[in-house]
């Protein structure tokens, strides 16, 4: 779980953000990508990034998914742009790992290992060779960087307080009919005074696809929200306008004790990304991004193919749990 909240942490801009970035076109070692205060991203790691995500979308999309563009570029440059950003990120949280001397364990150290040796066992010769000259203490030391990355981020969220109250997360399940002609609800609510079935009648007076909705407290505007967490169970809703139409609702359940507690992990979560925020954004303030952009656009990922090699799937065998 705290690997897959990490990789939702990285994916800030990072040198791409057009305020932070600083270009320089000379005074790079070989296969120097970027600088960052002294730490240094090599080509054959943006490669192996590059790799891991070519070989997702290929996984998912199919082939023909190449011939198109994401945010007005082509997906190539899409996933080198992604890439260097959880690169970034990563080489960011490796700085502020050290005021917090959050070191790698013996243990960790042979898991690191053993993750990179199986990696470049997976990868074969072909794909190692595209990757620049990829080697296996680059690929140690890049699972070591991301394993330093997600105890820095354990270490951050640590006092975050789990305990939150079913009040605060308490998810309410309603029947919703929404129409744009306030004149049909005044209809609907007519009919139901005559004693007709509103979920019957939600049939032919709804507009939208979804007739029964579940949401906690913050999720919807203001106005549904105080309406239907009054309702009662069963009880039908006087009419509501949002959203450019009108709505009625009919409460089914006061209290849904699955998706209450689905909304504390929800809470919890946005907790702890908070907690993890206001330090990082605190620390890289002011940080030198140096981005050699010559090389940059000089890297492609071509035929590209990490074919069983998932940089991050590896990493979770070995350290899942810890």
């Amino acid at each position: 779980m705290l690997t897959a909240l990490l990789l939702l942490i990285i994916t800030a801009a990072g040198c791409g953000d057009k305020d932070k970035q600083i270009v320089l076109t000379t005074g790079f070692g070989q296969d120097e990508i970027f600088r960052l205060e002294g730490e240094e991203c090599t080509r054959q790691e943006l490669l192996v990034y590059m790799m891991n995500l070519h070989g997702q979308y290929d996984n998912i999309f199919g082939e023909g998914i190449w011939d198109t563009e994401i945010g007005g570029m082509p997906l190539d440059d899409y996933i080198k742009r992604t890439a260097i950003a959880r690169l970034y990120k990563l080489k960011m949280m490796k700085l502020l790992a050290a005021s917090y001397q959050v070191e790698l364990t013996k243990d960790e150290e042979a898991l690191v290992k053993d993750a990179a040796k199986e990696f470049m066992s997976d990868l074969g010769a072909s794909d190692m060779a595209k990757a620049g000259g990829l080697k296996q203490n680059m690929v140690q030391n890049m699972y070591a960087e991301y394993r330093i990355a997600e105890k820095l981020y354990h270490k951050l969220i640590e006092n975050v307080n789990p305990e939150i109250s079913d009040d605060e997360a308490r998810t309410i399940t309603v029947r919703q009919i929404y129409n744009t002609e306030r004149g049909a609800l005044e209809e609907l609510l007519s009919r139901l005074e005559e004693g007709e079935d509103y979920d019957t009648l939600s049939f032919a007076y709804n507009e939208k696809e979804d007739y029964v909705i579940s949401f906690p407290k913050g999720k919807m505007n203001k106005e549904i929200e105080e309406v239907c967490f009054s309702l009662a169970e069963d009880e039908v809703s006087g009419i509501v306008e949002a959203d450019g139409g009108y709505y009625v609702f009919r409460c089914i359940s006061t209290y849904d004790r699955e998706e209450t507690d689905r909304s504390k992990q929800e809470i919890l979560r946005k907790r702890q990304k908070e907690a993890f925020r206001q330090v990082y954004d605190a620390f890289s303030q002011g940080k030198e991004c140096y981005l050699n952009e010559k090389l940059l656009d000089e890297t492609i990922s071509g035929e590209l193919s990490s074919g069983s090699a998932d940089f991050f799937d590896i990493y979770s065998k070995y350290f899942k749990g810890l």
